[in-house]
């Protein structure tokens, strides 16, 4: 198996990277399972690559970082080539710092990976129950010091992550026409750079890109997209979902936020177990029931109360500021689709005009940069 070049490392060593790949995911992969990460399983080392970006080309060590996703949806296969050739970041080059550094990457078919189901398939008449076509994407990036969310040293820094985050996604959609469609609070890292943190929006696998009249193509997958604590309600379907729209990506970011006052120990660097209220969002049986708890969040203010009661000490400020504004935001987001969203000429991709990138960042109370 080789890697494509698509970045500026000209060597990359690690271990047998077929044999564990295959050890690890063939089971998984009969399920479908979405997204793995395999460097502690790999045992891929600190290496030593060339990078021929850096004047008289520097040697220095970074980590290399093999991430694993399975796509349902082939003609998503372009849209993944468009974020992960580079052209994002020439689309966006202002926020370029604020994407990941991609060195390879490749697809990998269930024969090549010699996948169990490809001989059942095989065997199968055509009316029994077909498996549907998947790919794997594997990709491998230089993390330099990439840090988790919750690894920030205070609320001052966990903000400026988040805002740049959330800036960095609008610029990719509204500049570079591609929107995210699978934010979790695991694609939302930072750097340090200066002596100062830089956010960095990470994971865009799933990422779709935008029409002639900048819609996000209807897909023929019958698959949700997304990661299920941090879904949009009207995503959490057990039909065929609607189509992925830029407000549901701002939902999105709402519940990160929700999820990180409530579990975050800036402190200890550390992440809590999830708590009590939060359960059912995070219930892998049940799409209804992370649906109904979001709803009541959003629309009962005894369950809001409940679910902010968990939020520790040093997210209090932020949750007066930033949490219950945007909460209020939403609840008129909802409401004006629930009664005006039959009207002939009624917004829905932003609830009327209520639910944009404009009015998220007025609920945070800042002033978005780089606009023009």
């Amino acid at each position: 198996m080789s890697f494509k070049n698509i970045g500026p490392f000209e060597s990359f060593q690690a271990s047998p990277f077929r044999h564990h790949l295959y050890r690890e995911n063939w089971v998984p992969g009969l399920t479908g399972s979405r997204e793995k990460s395999l460097l502690q399983d790999l045992h891929i080392p600190t290496v030593t690559v060339e990078d021929q970006s850096m004047e008289k080309s520097k040697k220095h060590k970074c980590l290399i970082c093999i991430s694993l996703s399975w796509i349902w949806d082939l003609e998503h296969m372009e849209e993944f080539k468009l974020v992960f050739g580079r052209t994002l970041r020439e689309r966006i080059p202002r926020w370029k710092d604020h994407l990941p550094e991609i060195s390879f990457s490749t697809t990998i078919t269930a024969e090549e990976l010699g996948l169990p189901r490809v001989q059942l398939s095989k065997r199968m008449v055509p009316t029994d129950f077909r498996f549907e076509d998947q790919r794997m994407h594997a990709i491998a990036g230089a993390l330099y010091e990439y840090s988790k969310l919750w690894q920030v040293d205070n609320v001052v820094e966990f903000e400026q992550v988040f805002l740049d985050c959330v800036e960095c996604h609008y610029h990719a959609f509204n500049d570079g026409k591609v929107l995210h469609r699978d934010l979790s609070e695991n694609d939302l890292m930072f750097k340090r750079k200066g002596g100062e943190v830089k956010g960095i929006l990470n994971d865009w696998d799933m990422a779709s890109s935008l029409n002639a009249i900048n819609k996000v193509q209807n897909s023929t997958a019958k698959h949700r997209t997304g990661t299920l604590p941090f879904m949009a309600r009207e995503l959490l379907v057990d039909k065929t979902p609607p189509t992925h729209l830029y407000r549901h990506d701002l939902e999105s970011f709402f519940y990160i936020l929700v999820w990180a006052v409530v579990h975050y120990d800036l402190k200890k660097k550390k992440h809590l177990p999830v708590a009590k209220p939060l359960r059912d969002w995070d219930d892998n049986g049940s799409v209804s029931k992370g649906r109904n708890a979001k709803s009541a969040f959003i629309n009962d203010g005894d369950v809001a109360k409940e679910v902010l009661e968990h939020a520790l000490p040093e997210f209090q400020e932020t949750v007066s500021k930033w949490v219950m504004p945007m909460l209020r935001l939403f609840v008129r987001a909802i409401a004006s689709k629930r009664d005006n969203g039959h009207d002939e000429g009624y917004d829905l991709e932003t609830c009327g005009g209520t639910l944009t990138f404009q009015t998220f960042m007025g609920a945070l109370n800042r002033v978005p940069r780089q606009l023009v």
